[in-house]
């Protein structure tokens, strides 16, 4: 589907990954010699591949990634997207010598069974450093005293959506983890995944980055503690950064197609990259195929020649741009042709780990904004595709600038409310609503601007 737009419409994500591809060789080069394992055999790459990969490669392919094996020096990590017979994605990885690497891909790349591979490049948040909120004793007592503080939840109209929206959405939230124990978190967050520690259910952050973007979503309403959400929700946490922030395309990959398989309405990704990764790609798209929306945060290098951020950039995803209070676009917003929509990203008060709240600013901020928007709009209309709620949501969005889109704030402030209206009306009278959002079939999600 298209808007009636300049521009068609895409999903949307909070982060930057900033990934760093280690340098390339022949692929000659993984024909090395096995590496010794530490009780003197040889490392087998392949036995840590899916069994379908196994089964199409050739010997002399199994025996050139055996050579290219991990020993000593330097190491990188190749991640592999893969369908498995139930029609569902498999990411995997395996690790190589760096400088074997680049072949490594090239080979498995070849066969018939493997739909992306990518050597891991780095990721990390994308915010802001916080402050601590120096506030809370000179407040009066209100039902939660510090919503007067969030001047977010007024702009894009939280409570008129509230009154309004129906149904309790699942949003995944990729990140450092969320203090599931929190105060004002309480009831709200369900058990997730730890990606960075094998075994942890996402309840885990030792950053305080992945806990603020879930307050912001939907911290507690009514409960006389803190602040607010945005919406009425449910945060499924996703672990992918460590404490400082730091994480892998391969992570991403990963939780993503996690999210997506464990019921997520929405995923909410405040991290980037400058490079676009293909298996990060197929797993976007493969989170749309099963129903789910896409939103990511523009990057912060709008001071430093706004880079183009993934997957930010990427066309299965809703791209988001920060604003302050006077809603302008922040001067550390990056601006691109991919920009859809803006949403408030500075001064932004949320959930902080340990219990605390803090400010914090950023495009990481002003994701989870429209992602819960997003979530009001697919708990409120569940037969709605992803493409609709994208197409309702740039097409009500309250212009900025200069009038139609535009590169610093897209197509303007989300309008969750306006959305929603347009949505049920849609929906309502469109002879495809009765598309489930579970559904497997290929969606035509329509191309940023380039």
């Amino acid at each position: 589907m298209r808007l009636p737009t300049p521009r068609p419409a895409a999903l949307l994500v909070t982060a930057v990954l900033l990934a760093t591809a280690p340098g390339g060789t022949a692929a000659a080069d993984v024909a090395a010699p096995p590496a010794a394992a530490p009780d003197g055999s040889a490392a087998g790459v392949v036995a840590e591949l899916p069994a379908q990969v196994q089964d199409d490669l050739t010997a002399g392919a199994a025996e050139r990634l055996d050579g290219s094996a991990a020993g000593a020096g330097p190491v990188a990590t190749v991640a592999v997207a893969t369908t498995r017979e139930d029609g569902r994605m498999e990411v995997s990885t395996v690790d190589v010598r760096a400088a074997a690497a680049p072949g490594v891909v090239d080979v498995l790349e070849d066969l018939p069974s493997v739909r992306a591979a990518s050597v891991d490049g780095v990721v990390t948040a994308f915010d802001e450093t916080p402050s601590p909120l120096a506030r809370i004793g000179s407040l009066a007592a209100s039902a939660d005293p510090l919503r007067r503080e969030q001047w977010g939840l007024g702009a894009v109209g939280a409570e008129a959506l509230r009154s309004r929206a129906t149904g309790v959405p699942v949003v995944a939230v990729l990140d450092s983890g969320v203090d599931g124990g929190h105060e004002d978190l309480r009831g709200v967050v369900l058990r997730g995944t730890d990606l960075v520690t094998p075994g942890g259910d996402g309840w885990a952050d030792a950053n305080g980055h992945g806990t603020h973007v879930a307050g912001t979503v939907s911290a507690t309403v009514g409960n006389g503690l803190g602040g607010e959400g945005v919406v009425v929700a449910q945060i499924l946490p996703v672990r992918v950064l460590d404490g400082s922030g730091t994480g892998s395309t391969s992570s991403i990959a990963k939780g993503v197609v996690w999210a997506a398989d464990a019921g997520a309405d929405v995923v909410n990704l405040s991290l980037g990259t400058t490079a676009s990764d293909p298996v990060v790609e197929q797993a976007l798209a493969y989170a749309v195929r099963r129903g789910v929306v896409l939103v990511a945060a523009m990057g912060n290098q709008g001071l430093t020649g706004s880079p183009v951020s993934y997957p930010a950039a990427s066309p299965d995803v809703l791209a988001v741009a920060a604003l302050t209070p006077d809603l302008e676009r922040a001067d550390y917003s990056s601006q691109g042709a991919h920009a859809d929509l803006a949403a408030p990203g500075s001064e932004v008060l949320s959930t902080w780990r340990g219990n605390g709240y803090r400010y914090a600013s950023g495009t990481s901020m002003a994701a989870p904004h429209v992602a819960a928007a997003a979530a009001a709009l697919v708990a409120s209309s569940p037969r709605a595709t992803p493409q609709q709620v994208a197409d309702a949501l740039v097409a009500t969005a309250d212009d900025l600038g200069a009038p139609g889109h535009d590169v610093a704030t897209g197509y303007g402030l989300v309008d969750p409310t306006q959305a929603l209206a347009v949505l049920r009306a849609r929906v309502a009278g469109s002879p495809t609503s009765s598309q489930c959002l579970a559904s497997t079939a290929p969606l035509a999600v329509a191309q940023h601007h380039r």
